[in-house]
């Protein structure tokens, strides 16, 4: 079997995609059946990916005015990923595994090339947040949370080439369907329920995003997904110093002659006017990766992390009782003083 592990990445996107084939290279053997690539804009070459055997090829990049329900700008570069499947199309492989460049591989994931994934055609990790954050989108555009798939990462395999092509997606998305995101997920699930094809989940190890809403699991991640800020984003980068990522991060951005980042004390100001609840998240994303790099043990890490955050919700839930106590019993004793009064 002929299998292709791929992403897509645009210039901004490149050094977390060199992170994510060197953290793959480092976890896993491959054998010669196994290709590497790297769908590419605005990008002409790459001496550290090509180094690493990893192909370049170059995408179209042709506007197609696709519609979105929501303001598609923080997705816009994702429609390009759309281009994975025409790839296939022209591509000599019986499976490709996709990537997203934010992701970092912690394990081996030979699992992903056993037949016993030939019984479907499509394999993805259902999005454990869709709910949280896109409830009345799903709702408007009648799709469940529970059967969303998240796009980070997929297996296909070719056989779903009968039922999905590159020209019908882009057809349809130009006229006919809309992203109940904004993004490549929301018209994929679109396309998949529109025209009846058949997704199975993957277990959540294999796109661990770094989201609270994410289910905690015994089993240490196979691939991590950044879903949040970036970590080779300057100065968001900083955030994510001492975590798994930077582990690998360093290592590449060193022969890749990278602007130098400090590692200093954050500064606020840094985060151009973010939110105070934000920056906590970001900060909480920062402590969880911490624990997970400085223990190596994913179920006591999360554990803990979970623990801080249930404390944290707990610690507002009492609060907000306290304050509504206080003005029941404020209002009580207006009230006795009032009929005093009178």
């Amino acid at each position: 079997m002929r299998i292709t592990i791929l992403t897509v990445a645009t210039p901004d996107y490149l050094p977390g995609a060199r992170a994510l084939f060197y953290s793959l290279l480092q976890n896993n053997y491959f054998s010669s059946n196994v290709e590497l690539v790297c769908l590419v804009t605005g990008v002409r070459s790459d001496e550290i990916l090509e180094g690493m055997g990893v192909k370049l090829l170059q995408l179209a990049t042709t506007n197609h005015n696709i519609k979105s329900s929501t303001d598609v700008g923080r997705f816009a570069n994702t429609l390009l990923k759309f281009q994975v499947f025409r790839f296939f199309e022209e591509s000599t492989s019986d499976r490709i595994i996709f990537f997203d460049a934010d992701m970092l591989c912690l394990g081996e994931i030979e699992e992903l090339s056993s037949s016993k994934y030939n019984s479907h055609n499509f394999w993805a990790v259902r999005d454990y947040a869709c709910s949280k954050y896109y409830r009345k989108s799903l709702k408007t555009y009648d799709l469940m949370a529970k059967k969303v798939f998240n796009t980070g990462m997929f297996l296909a395999n070719r056989n779903l080439l009968n039922e999905l092509s590159y020209d019908s997606l882009i057809e349809q998305t130009a006229s006919k369907i809309f992203s109940y995101d904004g993004g490549d997920q929301g018209y994929l699930n679109q396309y998949f329920k529109k025209n009846e094809i058949e997704n199975k989940f993957l277990h959540p190890k294999f796109n661990y995003a770094t989201d609270r809403n994410w289910p905690l699991t015994i089993h240490l991640p196979k691939m991590l997904h950044y879903t949040g800020p970036k970590p080779w984003i300057a100065p968001r980068f900083e955030i994510f110093y001492e975590t798994p990522f930077y582990n690998y991060f360093e290592i590449v951005s060193s022969s890749a002659k990278l602007p130098h980042v400090s590692f200093q004390k954050i500064n606020a100001n840094y985060f151009g006017g973010a939110r105070k609840d934000e920056l906590k998240k970001i900060w909480l994303r920062r402590e969880f990766h911490i624990l997970f790099f400085r223990f190596k043990d994913w179920k006591f890490t999360q554990s803990i992390f979970i623990l801080s955050s249930g404390l944290d919700r707990l610690g507002k839930v009492l609060l907000t009782r306290i304050k509504f106590a206080a003005k029941l019993i404020l209002n009580l004793i207006m009230k006795v003083i009032k009929r005093g009064l009178i």
